[in-house]
């Protein structure tokens, strides 16, 4: 809606408000199987017991990540990525990448001031290699701080908060191919996943093989 300036004799247009954008659910189910030989959970499944929970986890939040970053939409989450409604898209040559100015002036420039309380998110090689190393015209590094009492690494850029991913999730720039996304900006409060998070274990014993079988979905 907007608002108009008016006179002592004038009136506003009413304004018709319409409902443009429409909210579609659908089910997606995430799974994991294990097994053992019923001769190694004999021996060993006090060990197994309690590297299962761990595992499965890793798992499972690792396909969650995935979904939500690069997701198709096809039996998973849809990604961010490949989302058609992200339409704010910047392309930067190799020299651009490890340009600070660049980023500025393409990156941040692009960031609609409404939507600058998002992160950023890169493969881990590509923040060592460009983002990390990068200088301002006093070759004093732009992109890294440490916390003065623990000494941990800080991952900040342009002022913003960073986040680096493993390969699968998004690809290192000197491997990408023309055309990948190598980099994200988000908010995630544009983002939401409506799952109700419970995770179910079954265990059983297949007798054809010789296997204890676990799935968790």
């Amino acid at each position: 809606a907007t608002a108009s300036w008016i006179g002592e004799d004038e009136v506003s247009e009413y304004q018709k408000l319409e409902s443009k954008t429409k909210i579609s659910f659908l089910f997606h189910q995430l799974e994991c199987r294990l097994s053992q030989s019923i001769l190694t959970s004999v021996v060993t499944f006090s060990e197994f017991q309690a590297r299962f929970v761990p595992i499965i986890a890793e798992a499972m939040v690792r396909a969650l990540e995935q979904s939500v970053v690069r997701g198709s939409g096809e039996g998973q989450f849809l990604g961010v990525i490949k989302d058609a409604r992200v339409e704010n898209v910047v392309e930067m040559t190799a020299e651009e990448f490890g340009d600070w100015k660049a980023w500025r002036k393409k990156v941040k420039a692009a960031m609609p001031k409404s939507y600058r309380n998002g992160e950023f998110y890169m493969c881990q090689s590509s923040w060592d290699s460009y983002i990390e190393t990068m200088s301002d015209d006093q070759n004093a590094p732009v992109s890294i701080g440490y916390n003065p009492v623990t000494g941990e690494e800080i991952m900040r850029f342009m002022g913003k908060g960073a986040e680096t991913t493993e390969p699968d999730i998004l690809p290192d720039f000197d491997t990408a191919a023309a055309g990948d996304v190598v980099a994200m900006f988000i908010d995630w409060k544009n983002y939401v996943v409506n799952t109700n998070m419970q995770i179910k274990t079954e265990k059983w014993i297949d007798h054809e093989t010789n296997k204890v079988k676990y799935k968790t979905m």
